[in-house]
């Protein structure tokens, strides 16, 4: 093969993104996304083989989900070495002659070469617009398109007796996020200066390209989310007999569902009154209360280096006062949202944790 100058190993589609009052808009943004859409059983090697330009024969890039995918099929930790050697996450302590995207690039290559006959009976997902292989799924996969799924979900929360209003949705590639709300909050709070309402609602994800359909319980205010925990009565694969009944069944339990609004009101009133950080007696027992629950929720996941933010914008939300449970909760809420959907997912269901007494940081006199 010819010299390979690559600036990526795989394209990182942008994200789309959907707010309320803009539904039609997001309807005709999925209409779009499926006319784009082709499915095709892999039939020759050229059509999953990276070439000098880092895409296929036939002119596709891999997404990142996508090159995954591959990778996944072909081999335990493909995809680990063939990232680290071009270099796609580089570590400060290493030097420029320990990547070479050529190399990288033939590894991969090889062992497509070398497994290809098990790469015939999936089918490649990719979209026509903008040239990207996005996904390979299995023959038995039940394709479940996102335009589908938002319509079949809209129309089960219009059955319900109270107003249900899209939140916010996030399109990447082929992953679709729904977050729908009612209409009217259960609980309007003062927090940083301003009224925030506190909404209740739904959380559903679904992908074209494999990784299951699941829908949470979720709150959502101007300053992020916090999301239920998962059960495997809210979530299903992309095959097996009965699909469409089963999802059906899973879009009803979940939407016929909601929090006990009386309830809800006291916990979040209990979260108010539950100091955290005392931001009053001085920096060095401000410091002691944030390096005490930054320890406890670094051993749940949060990563250190969104701490300080976290710490910042909960001292800012309390206006000067004791930072609370709920000051807290809203900060980590509105930070996570630099993380990707995965991590990020994970730390909003550790938020209703906290908020919800799942998980105890004790308080600032503890």
């Amino acid at each position: 093969m010819a010299r390979i100058v690559l600036e990526s190993l795989f394209a990182k589609p942008g994200l789309a993104t959907f707010n309320a009052g803009e539904e039609s808009l997001l309807m005709q943004y999925l209409q779009r996304r499926t006319a784009s859409r082709r499915v095709e059983f892999v039939s020759e090697i050229q059509d999953l083989q990276l070439y000098r330009n880092g895409r296929t024969q036939a002119g596709y890039q891999y997404t990142s989900f996508g090159f995954l995918r591959v990778c996944r099929y072909l081999g335990a930790g493909l995809s680990t070495i063939v990232r680290d050697v071009f270099g796609v996450v580089r570590r400060s302590d290493m030097e420029a002659w320990m990547f070479d995207p050529a190399r990288a690039v033939h590894i991969f290559n090889d062992v497509l070469s070398l497994r290809f006959q098990r790469m015939t009976e999936r089918q490649m997902v990719r979209s026509e617009d903008e040239k990207l292989l996005e996904g390979l799924i299995g023959a038995k996969h039940r394709l479940l398109d996102n335009y589908e799924f938002c319509d079949m979900t809209r129309q089960l929360l219009a059955q319900q007796s109270r107003p249900i209003c899209l939140h916010q949705a996030t399109v990447n590639s082929r992953r679709l996020v729904l977050c729908f709300r009612a209409q009217d909050p259960v609980l309007q709070i003062k927090i940083g200066g301003q009224t925030l309402p506190i909404y209740d609602g739904y959380y559903l994800i679904n992908s074209e390209v494999g990784g299951g359909i699941h829908g949470l319980h979720a709150l959502f205010s101007s300053l992020g989310r916090v999301l239920g925990e998962s059960s495997d009565e809210l979530r299903i694969a992309h095959a097996g007999k009965k699909f469409q009944q089963r999802l059906a069944d899973m879009l009803y339990l979940l939407t016929s569902q909601r929090h006990d609004v009386n309830l809800l009101q006291k916990i979040i009133m209990k979260a108010i009154q539950a100091p955290m950080i005392t931001t009053t007696a001085g920096e060095d027992e401000r410091e002691r209360c944030e390096k005490r629950i930054g320890k406890h929720l670094h051993q749940c996941g949060v990563p250190k280096w969104l701490l300080s933010d976290v710490f910042l914008l909960a001292r800012q939300l309390s206006e000067g006062a004791d930072v609370n449970l709920l000051h807290l909760v809203q900060a980590l809420s509105c930070q996570v949202a630099k993380m990707d959907l995965d991590r990020r997912q994970q730390l909003e269901q550790l938020n209703y944790q906290l908020l919800f007494g799942g998980i105890k940081l004790g308080s600032a006199h503890g």
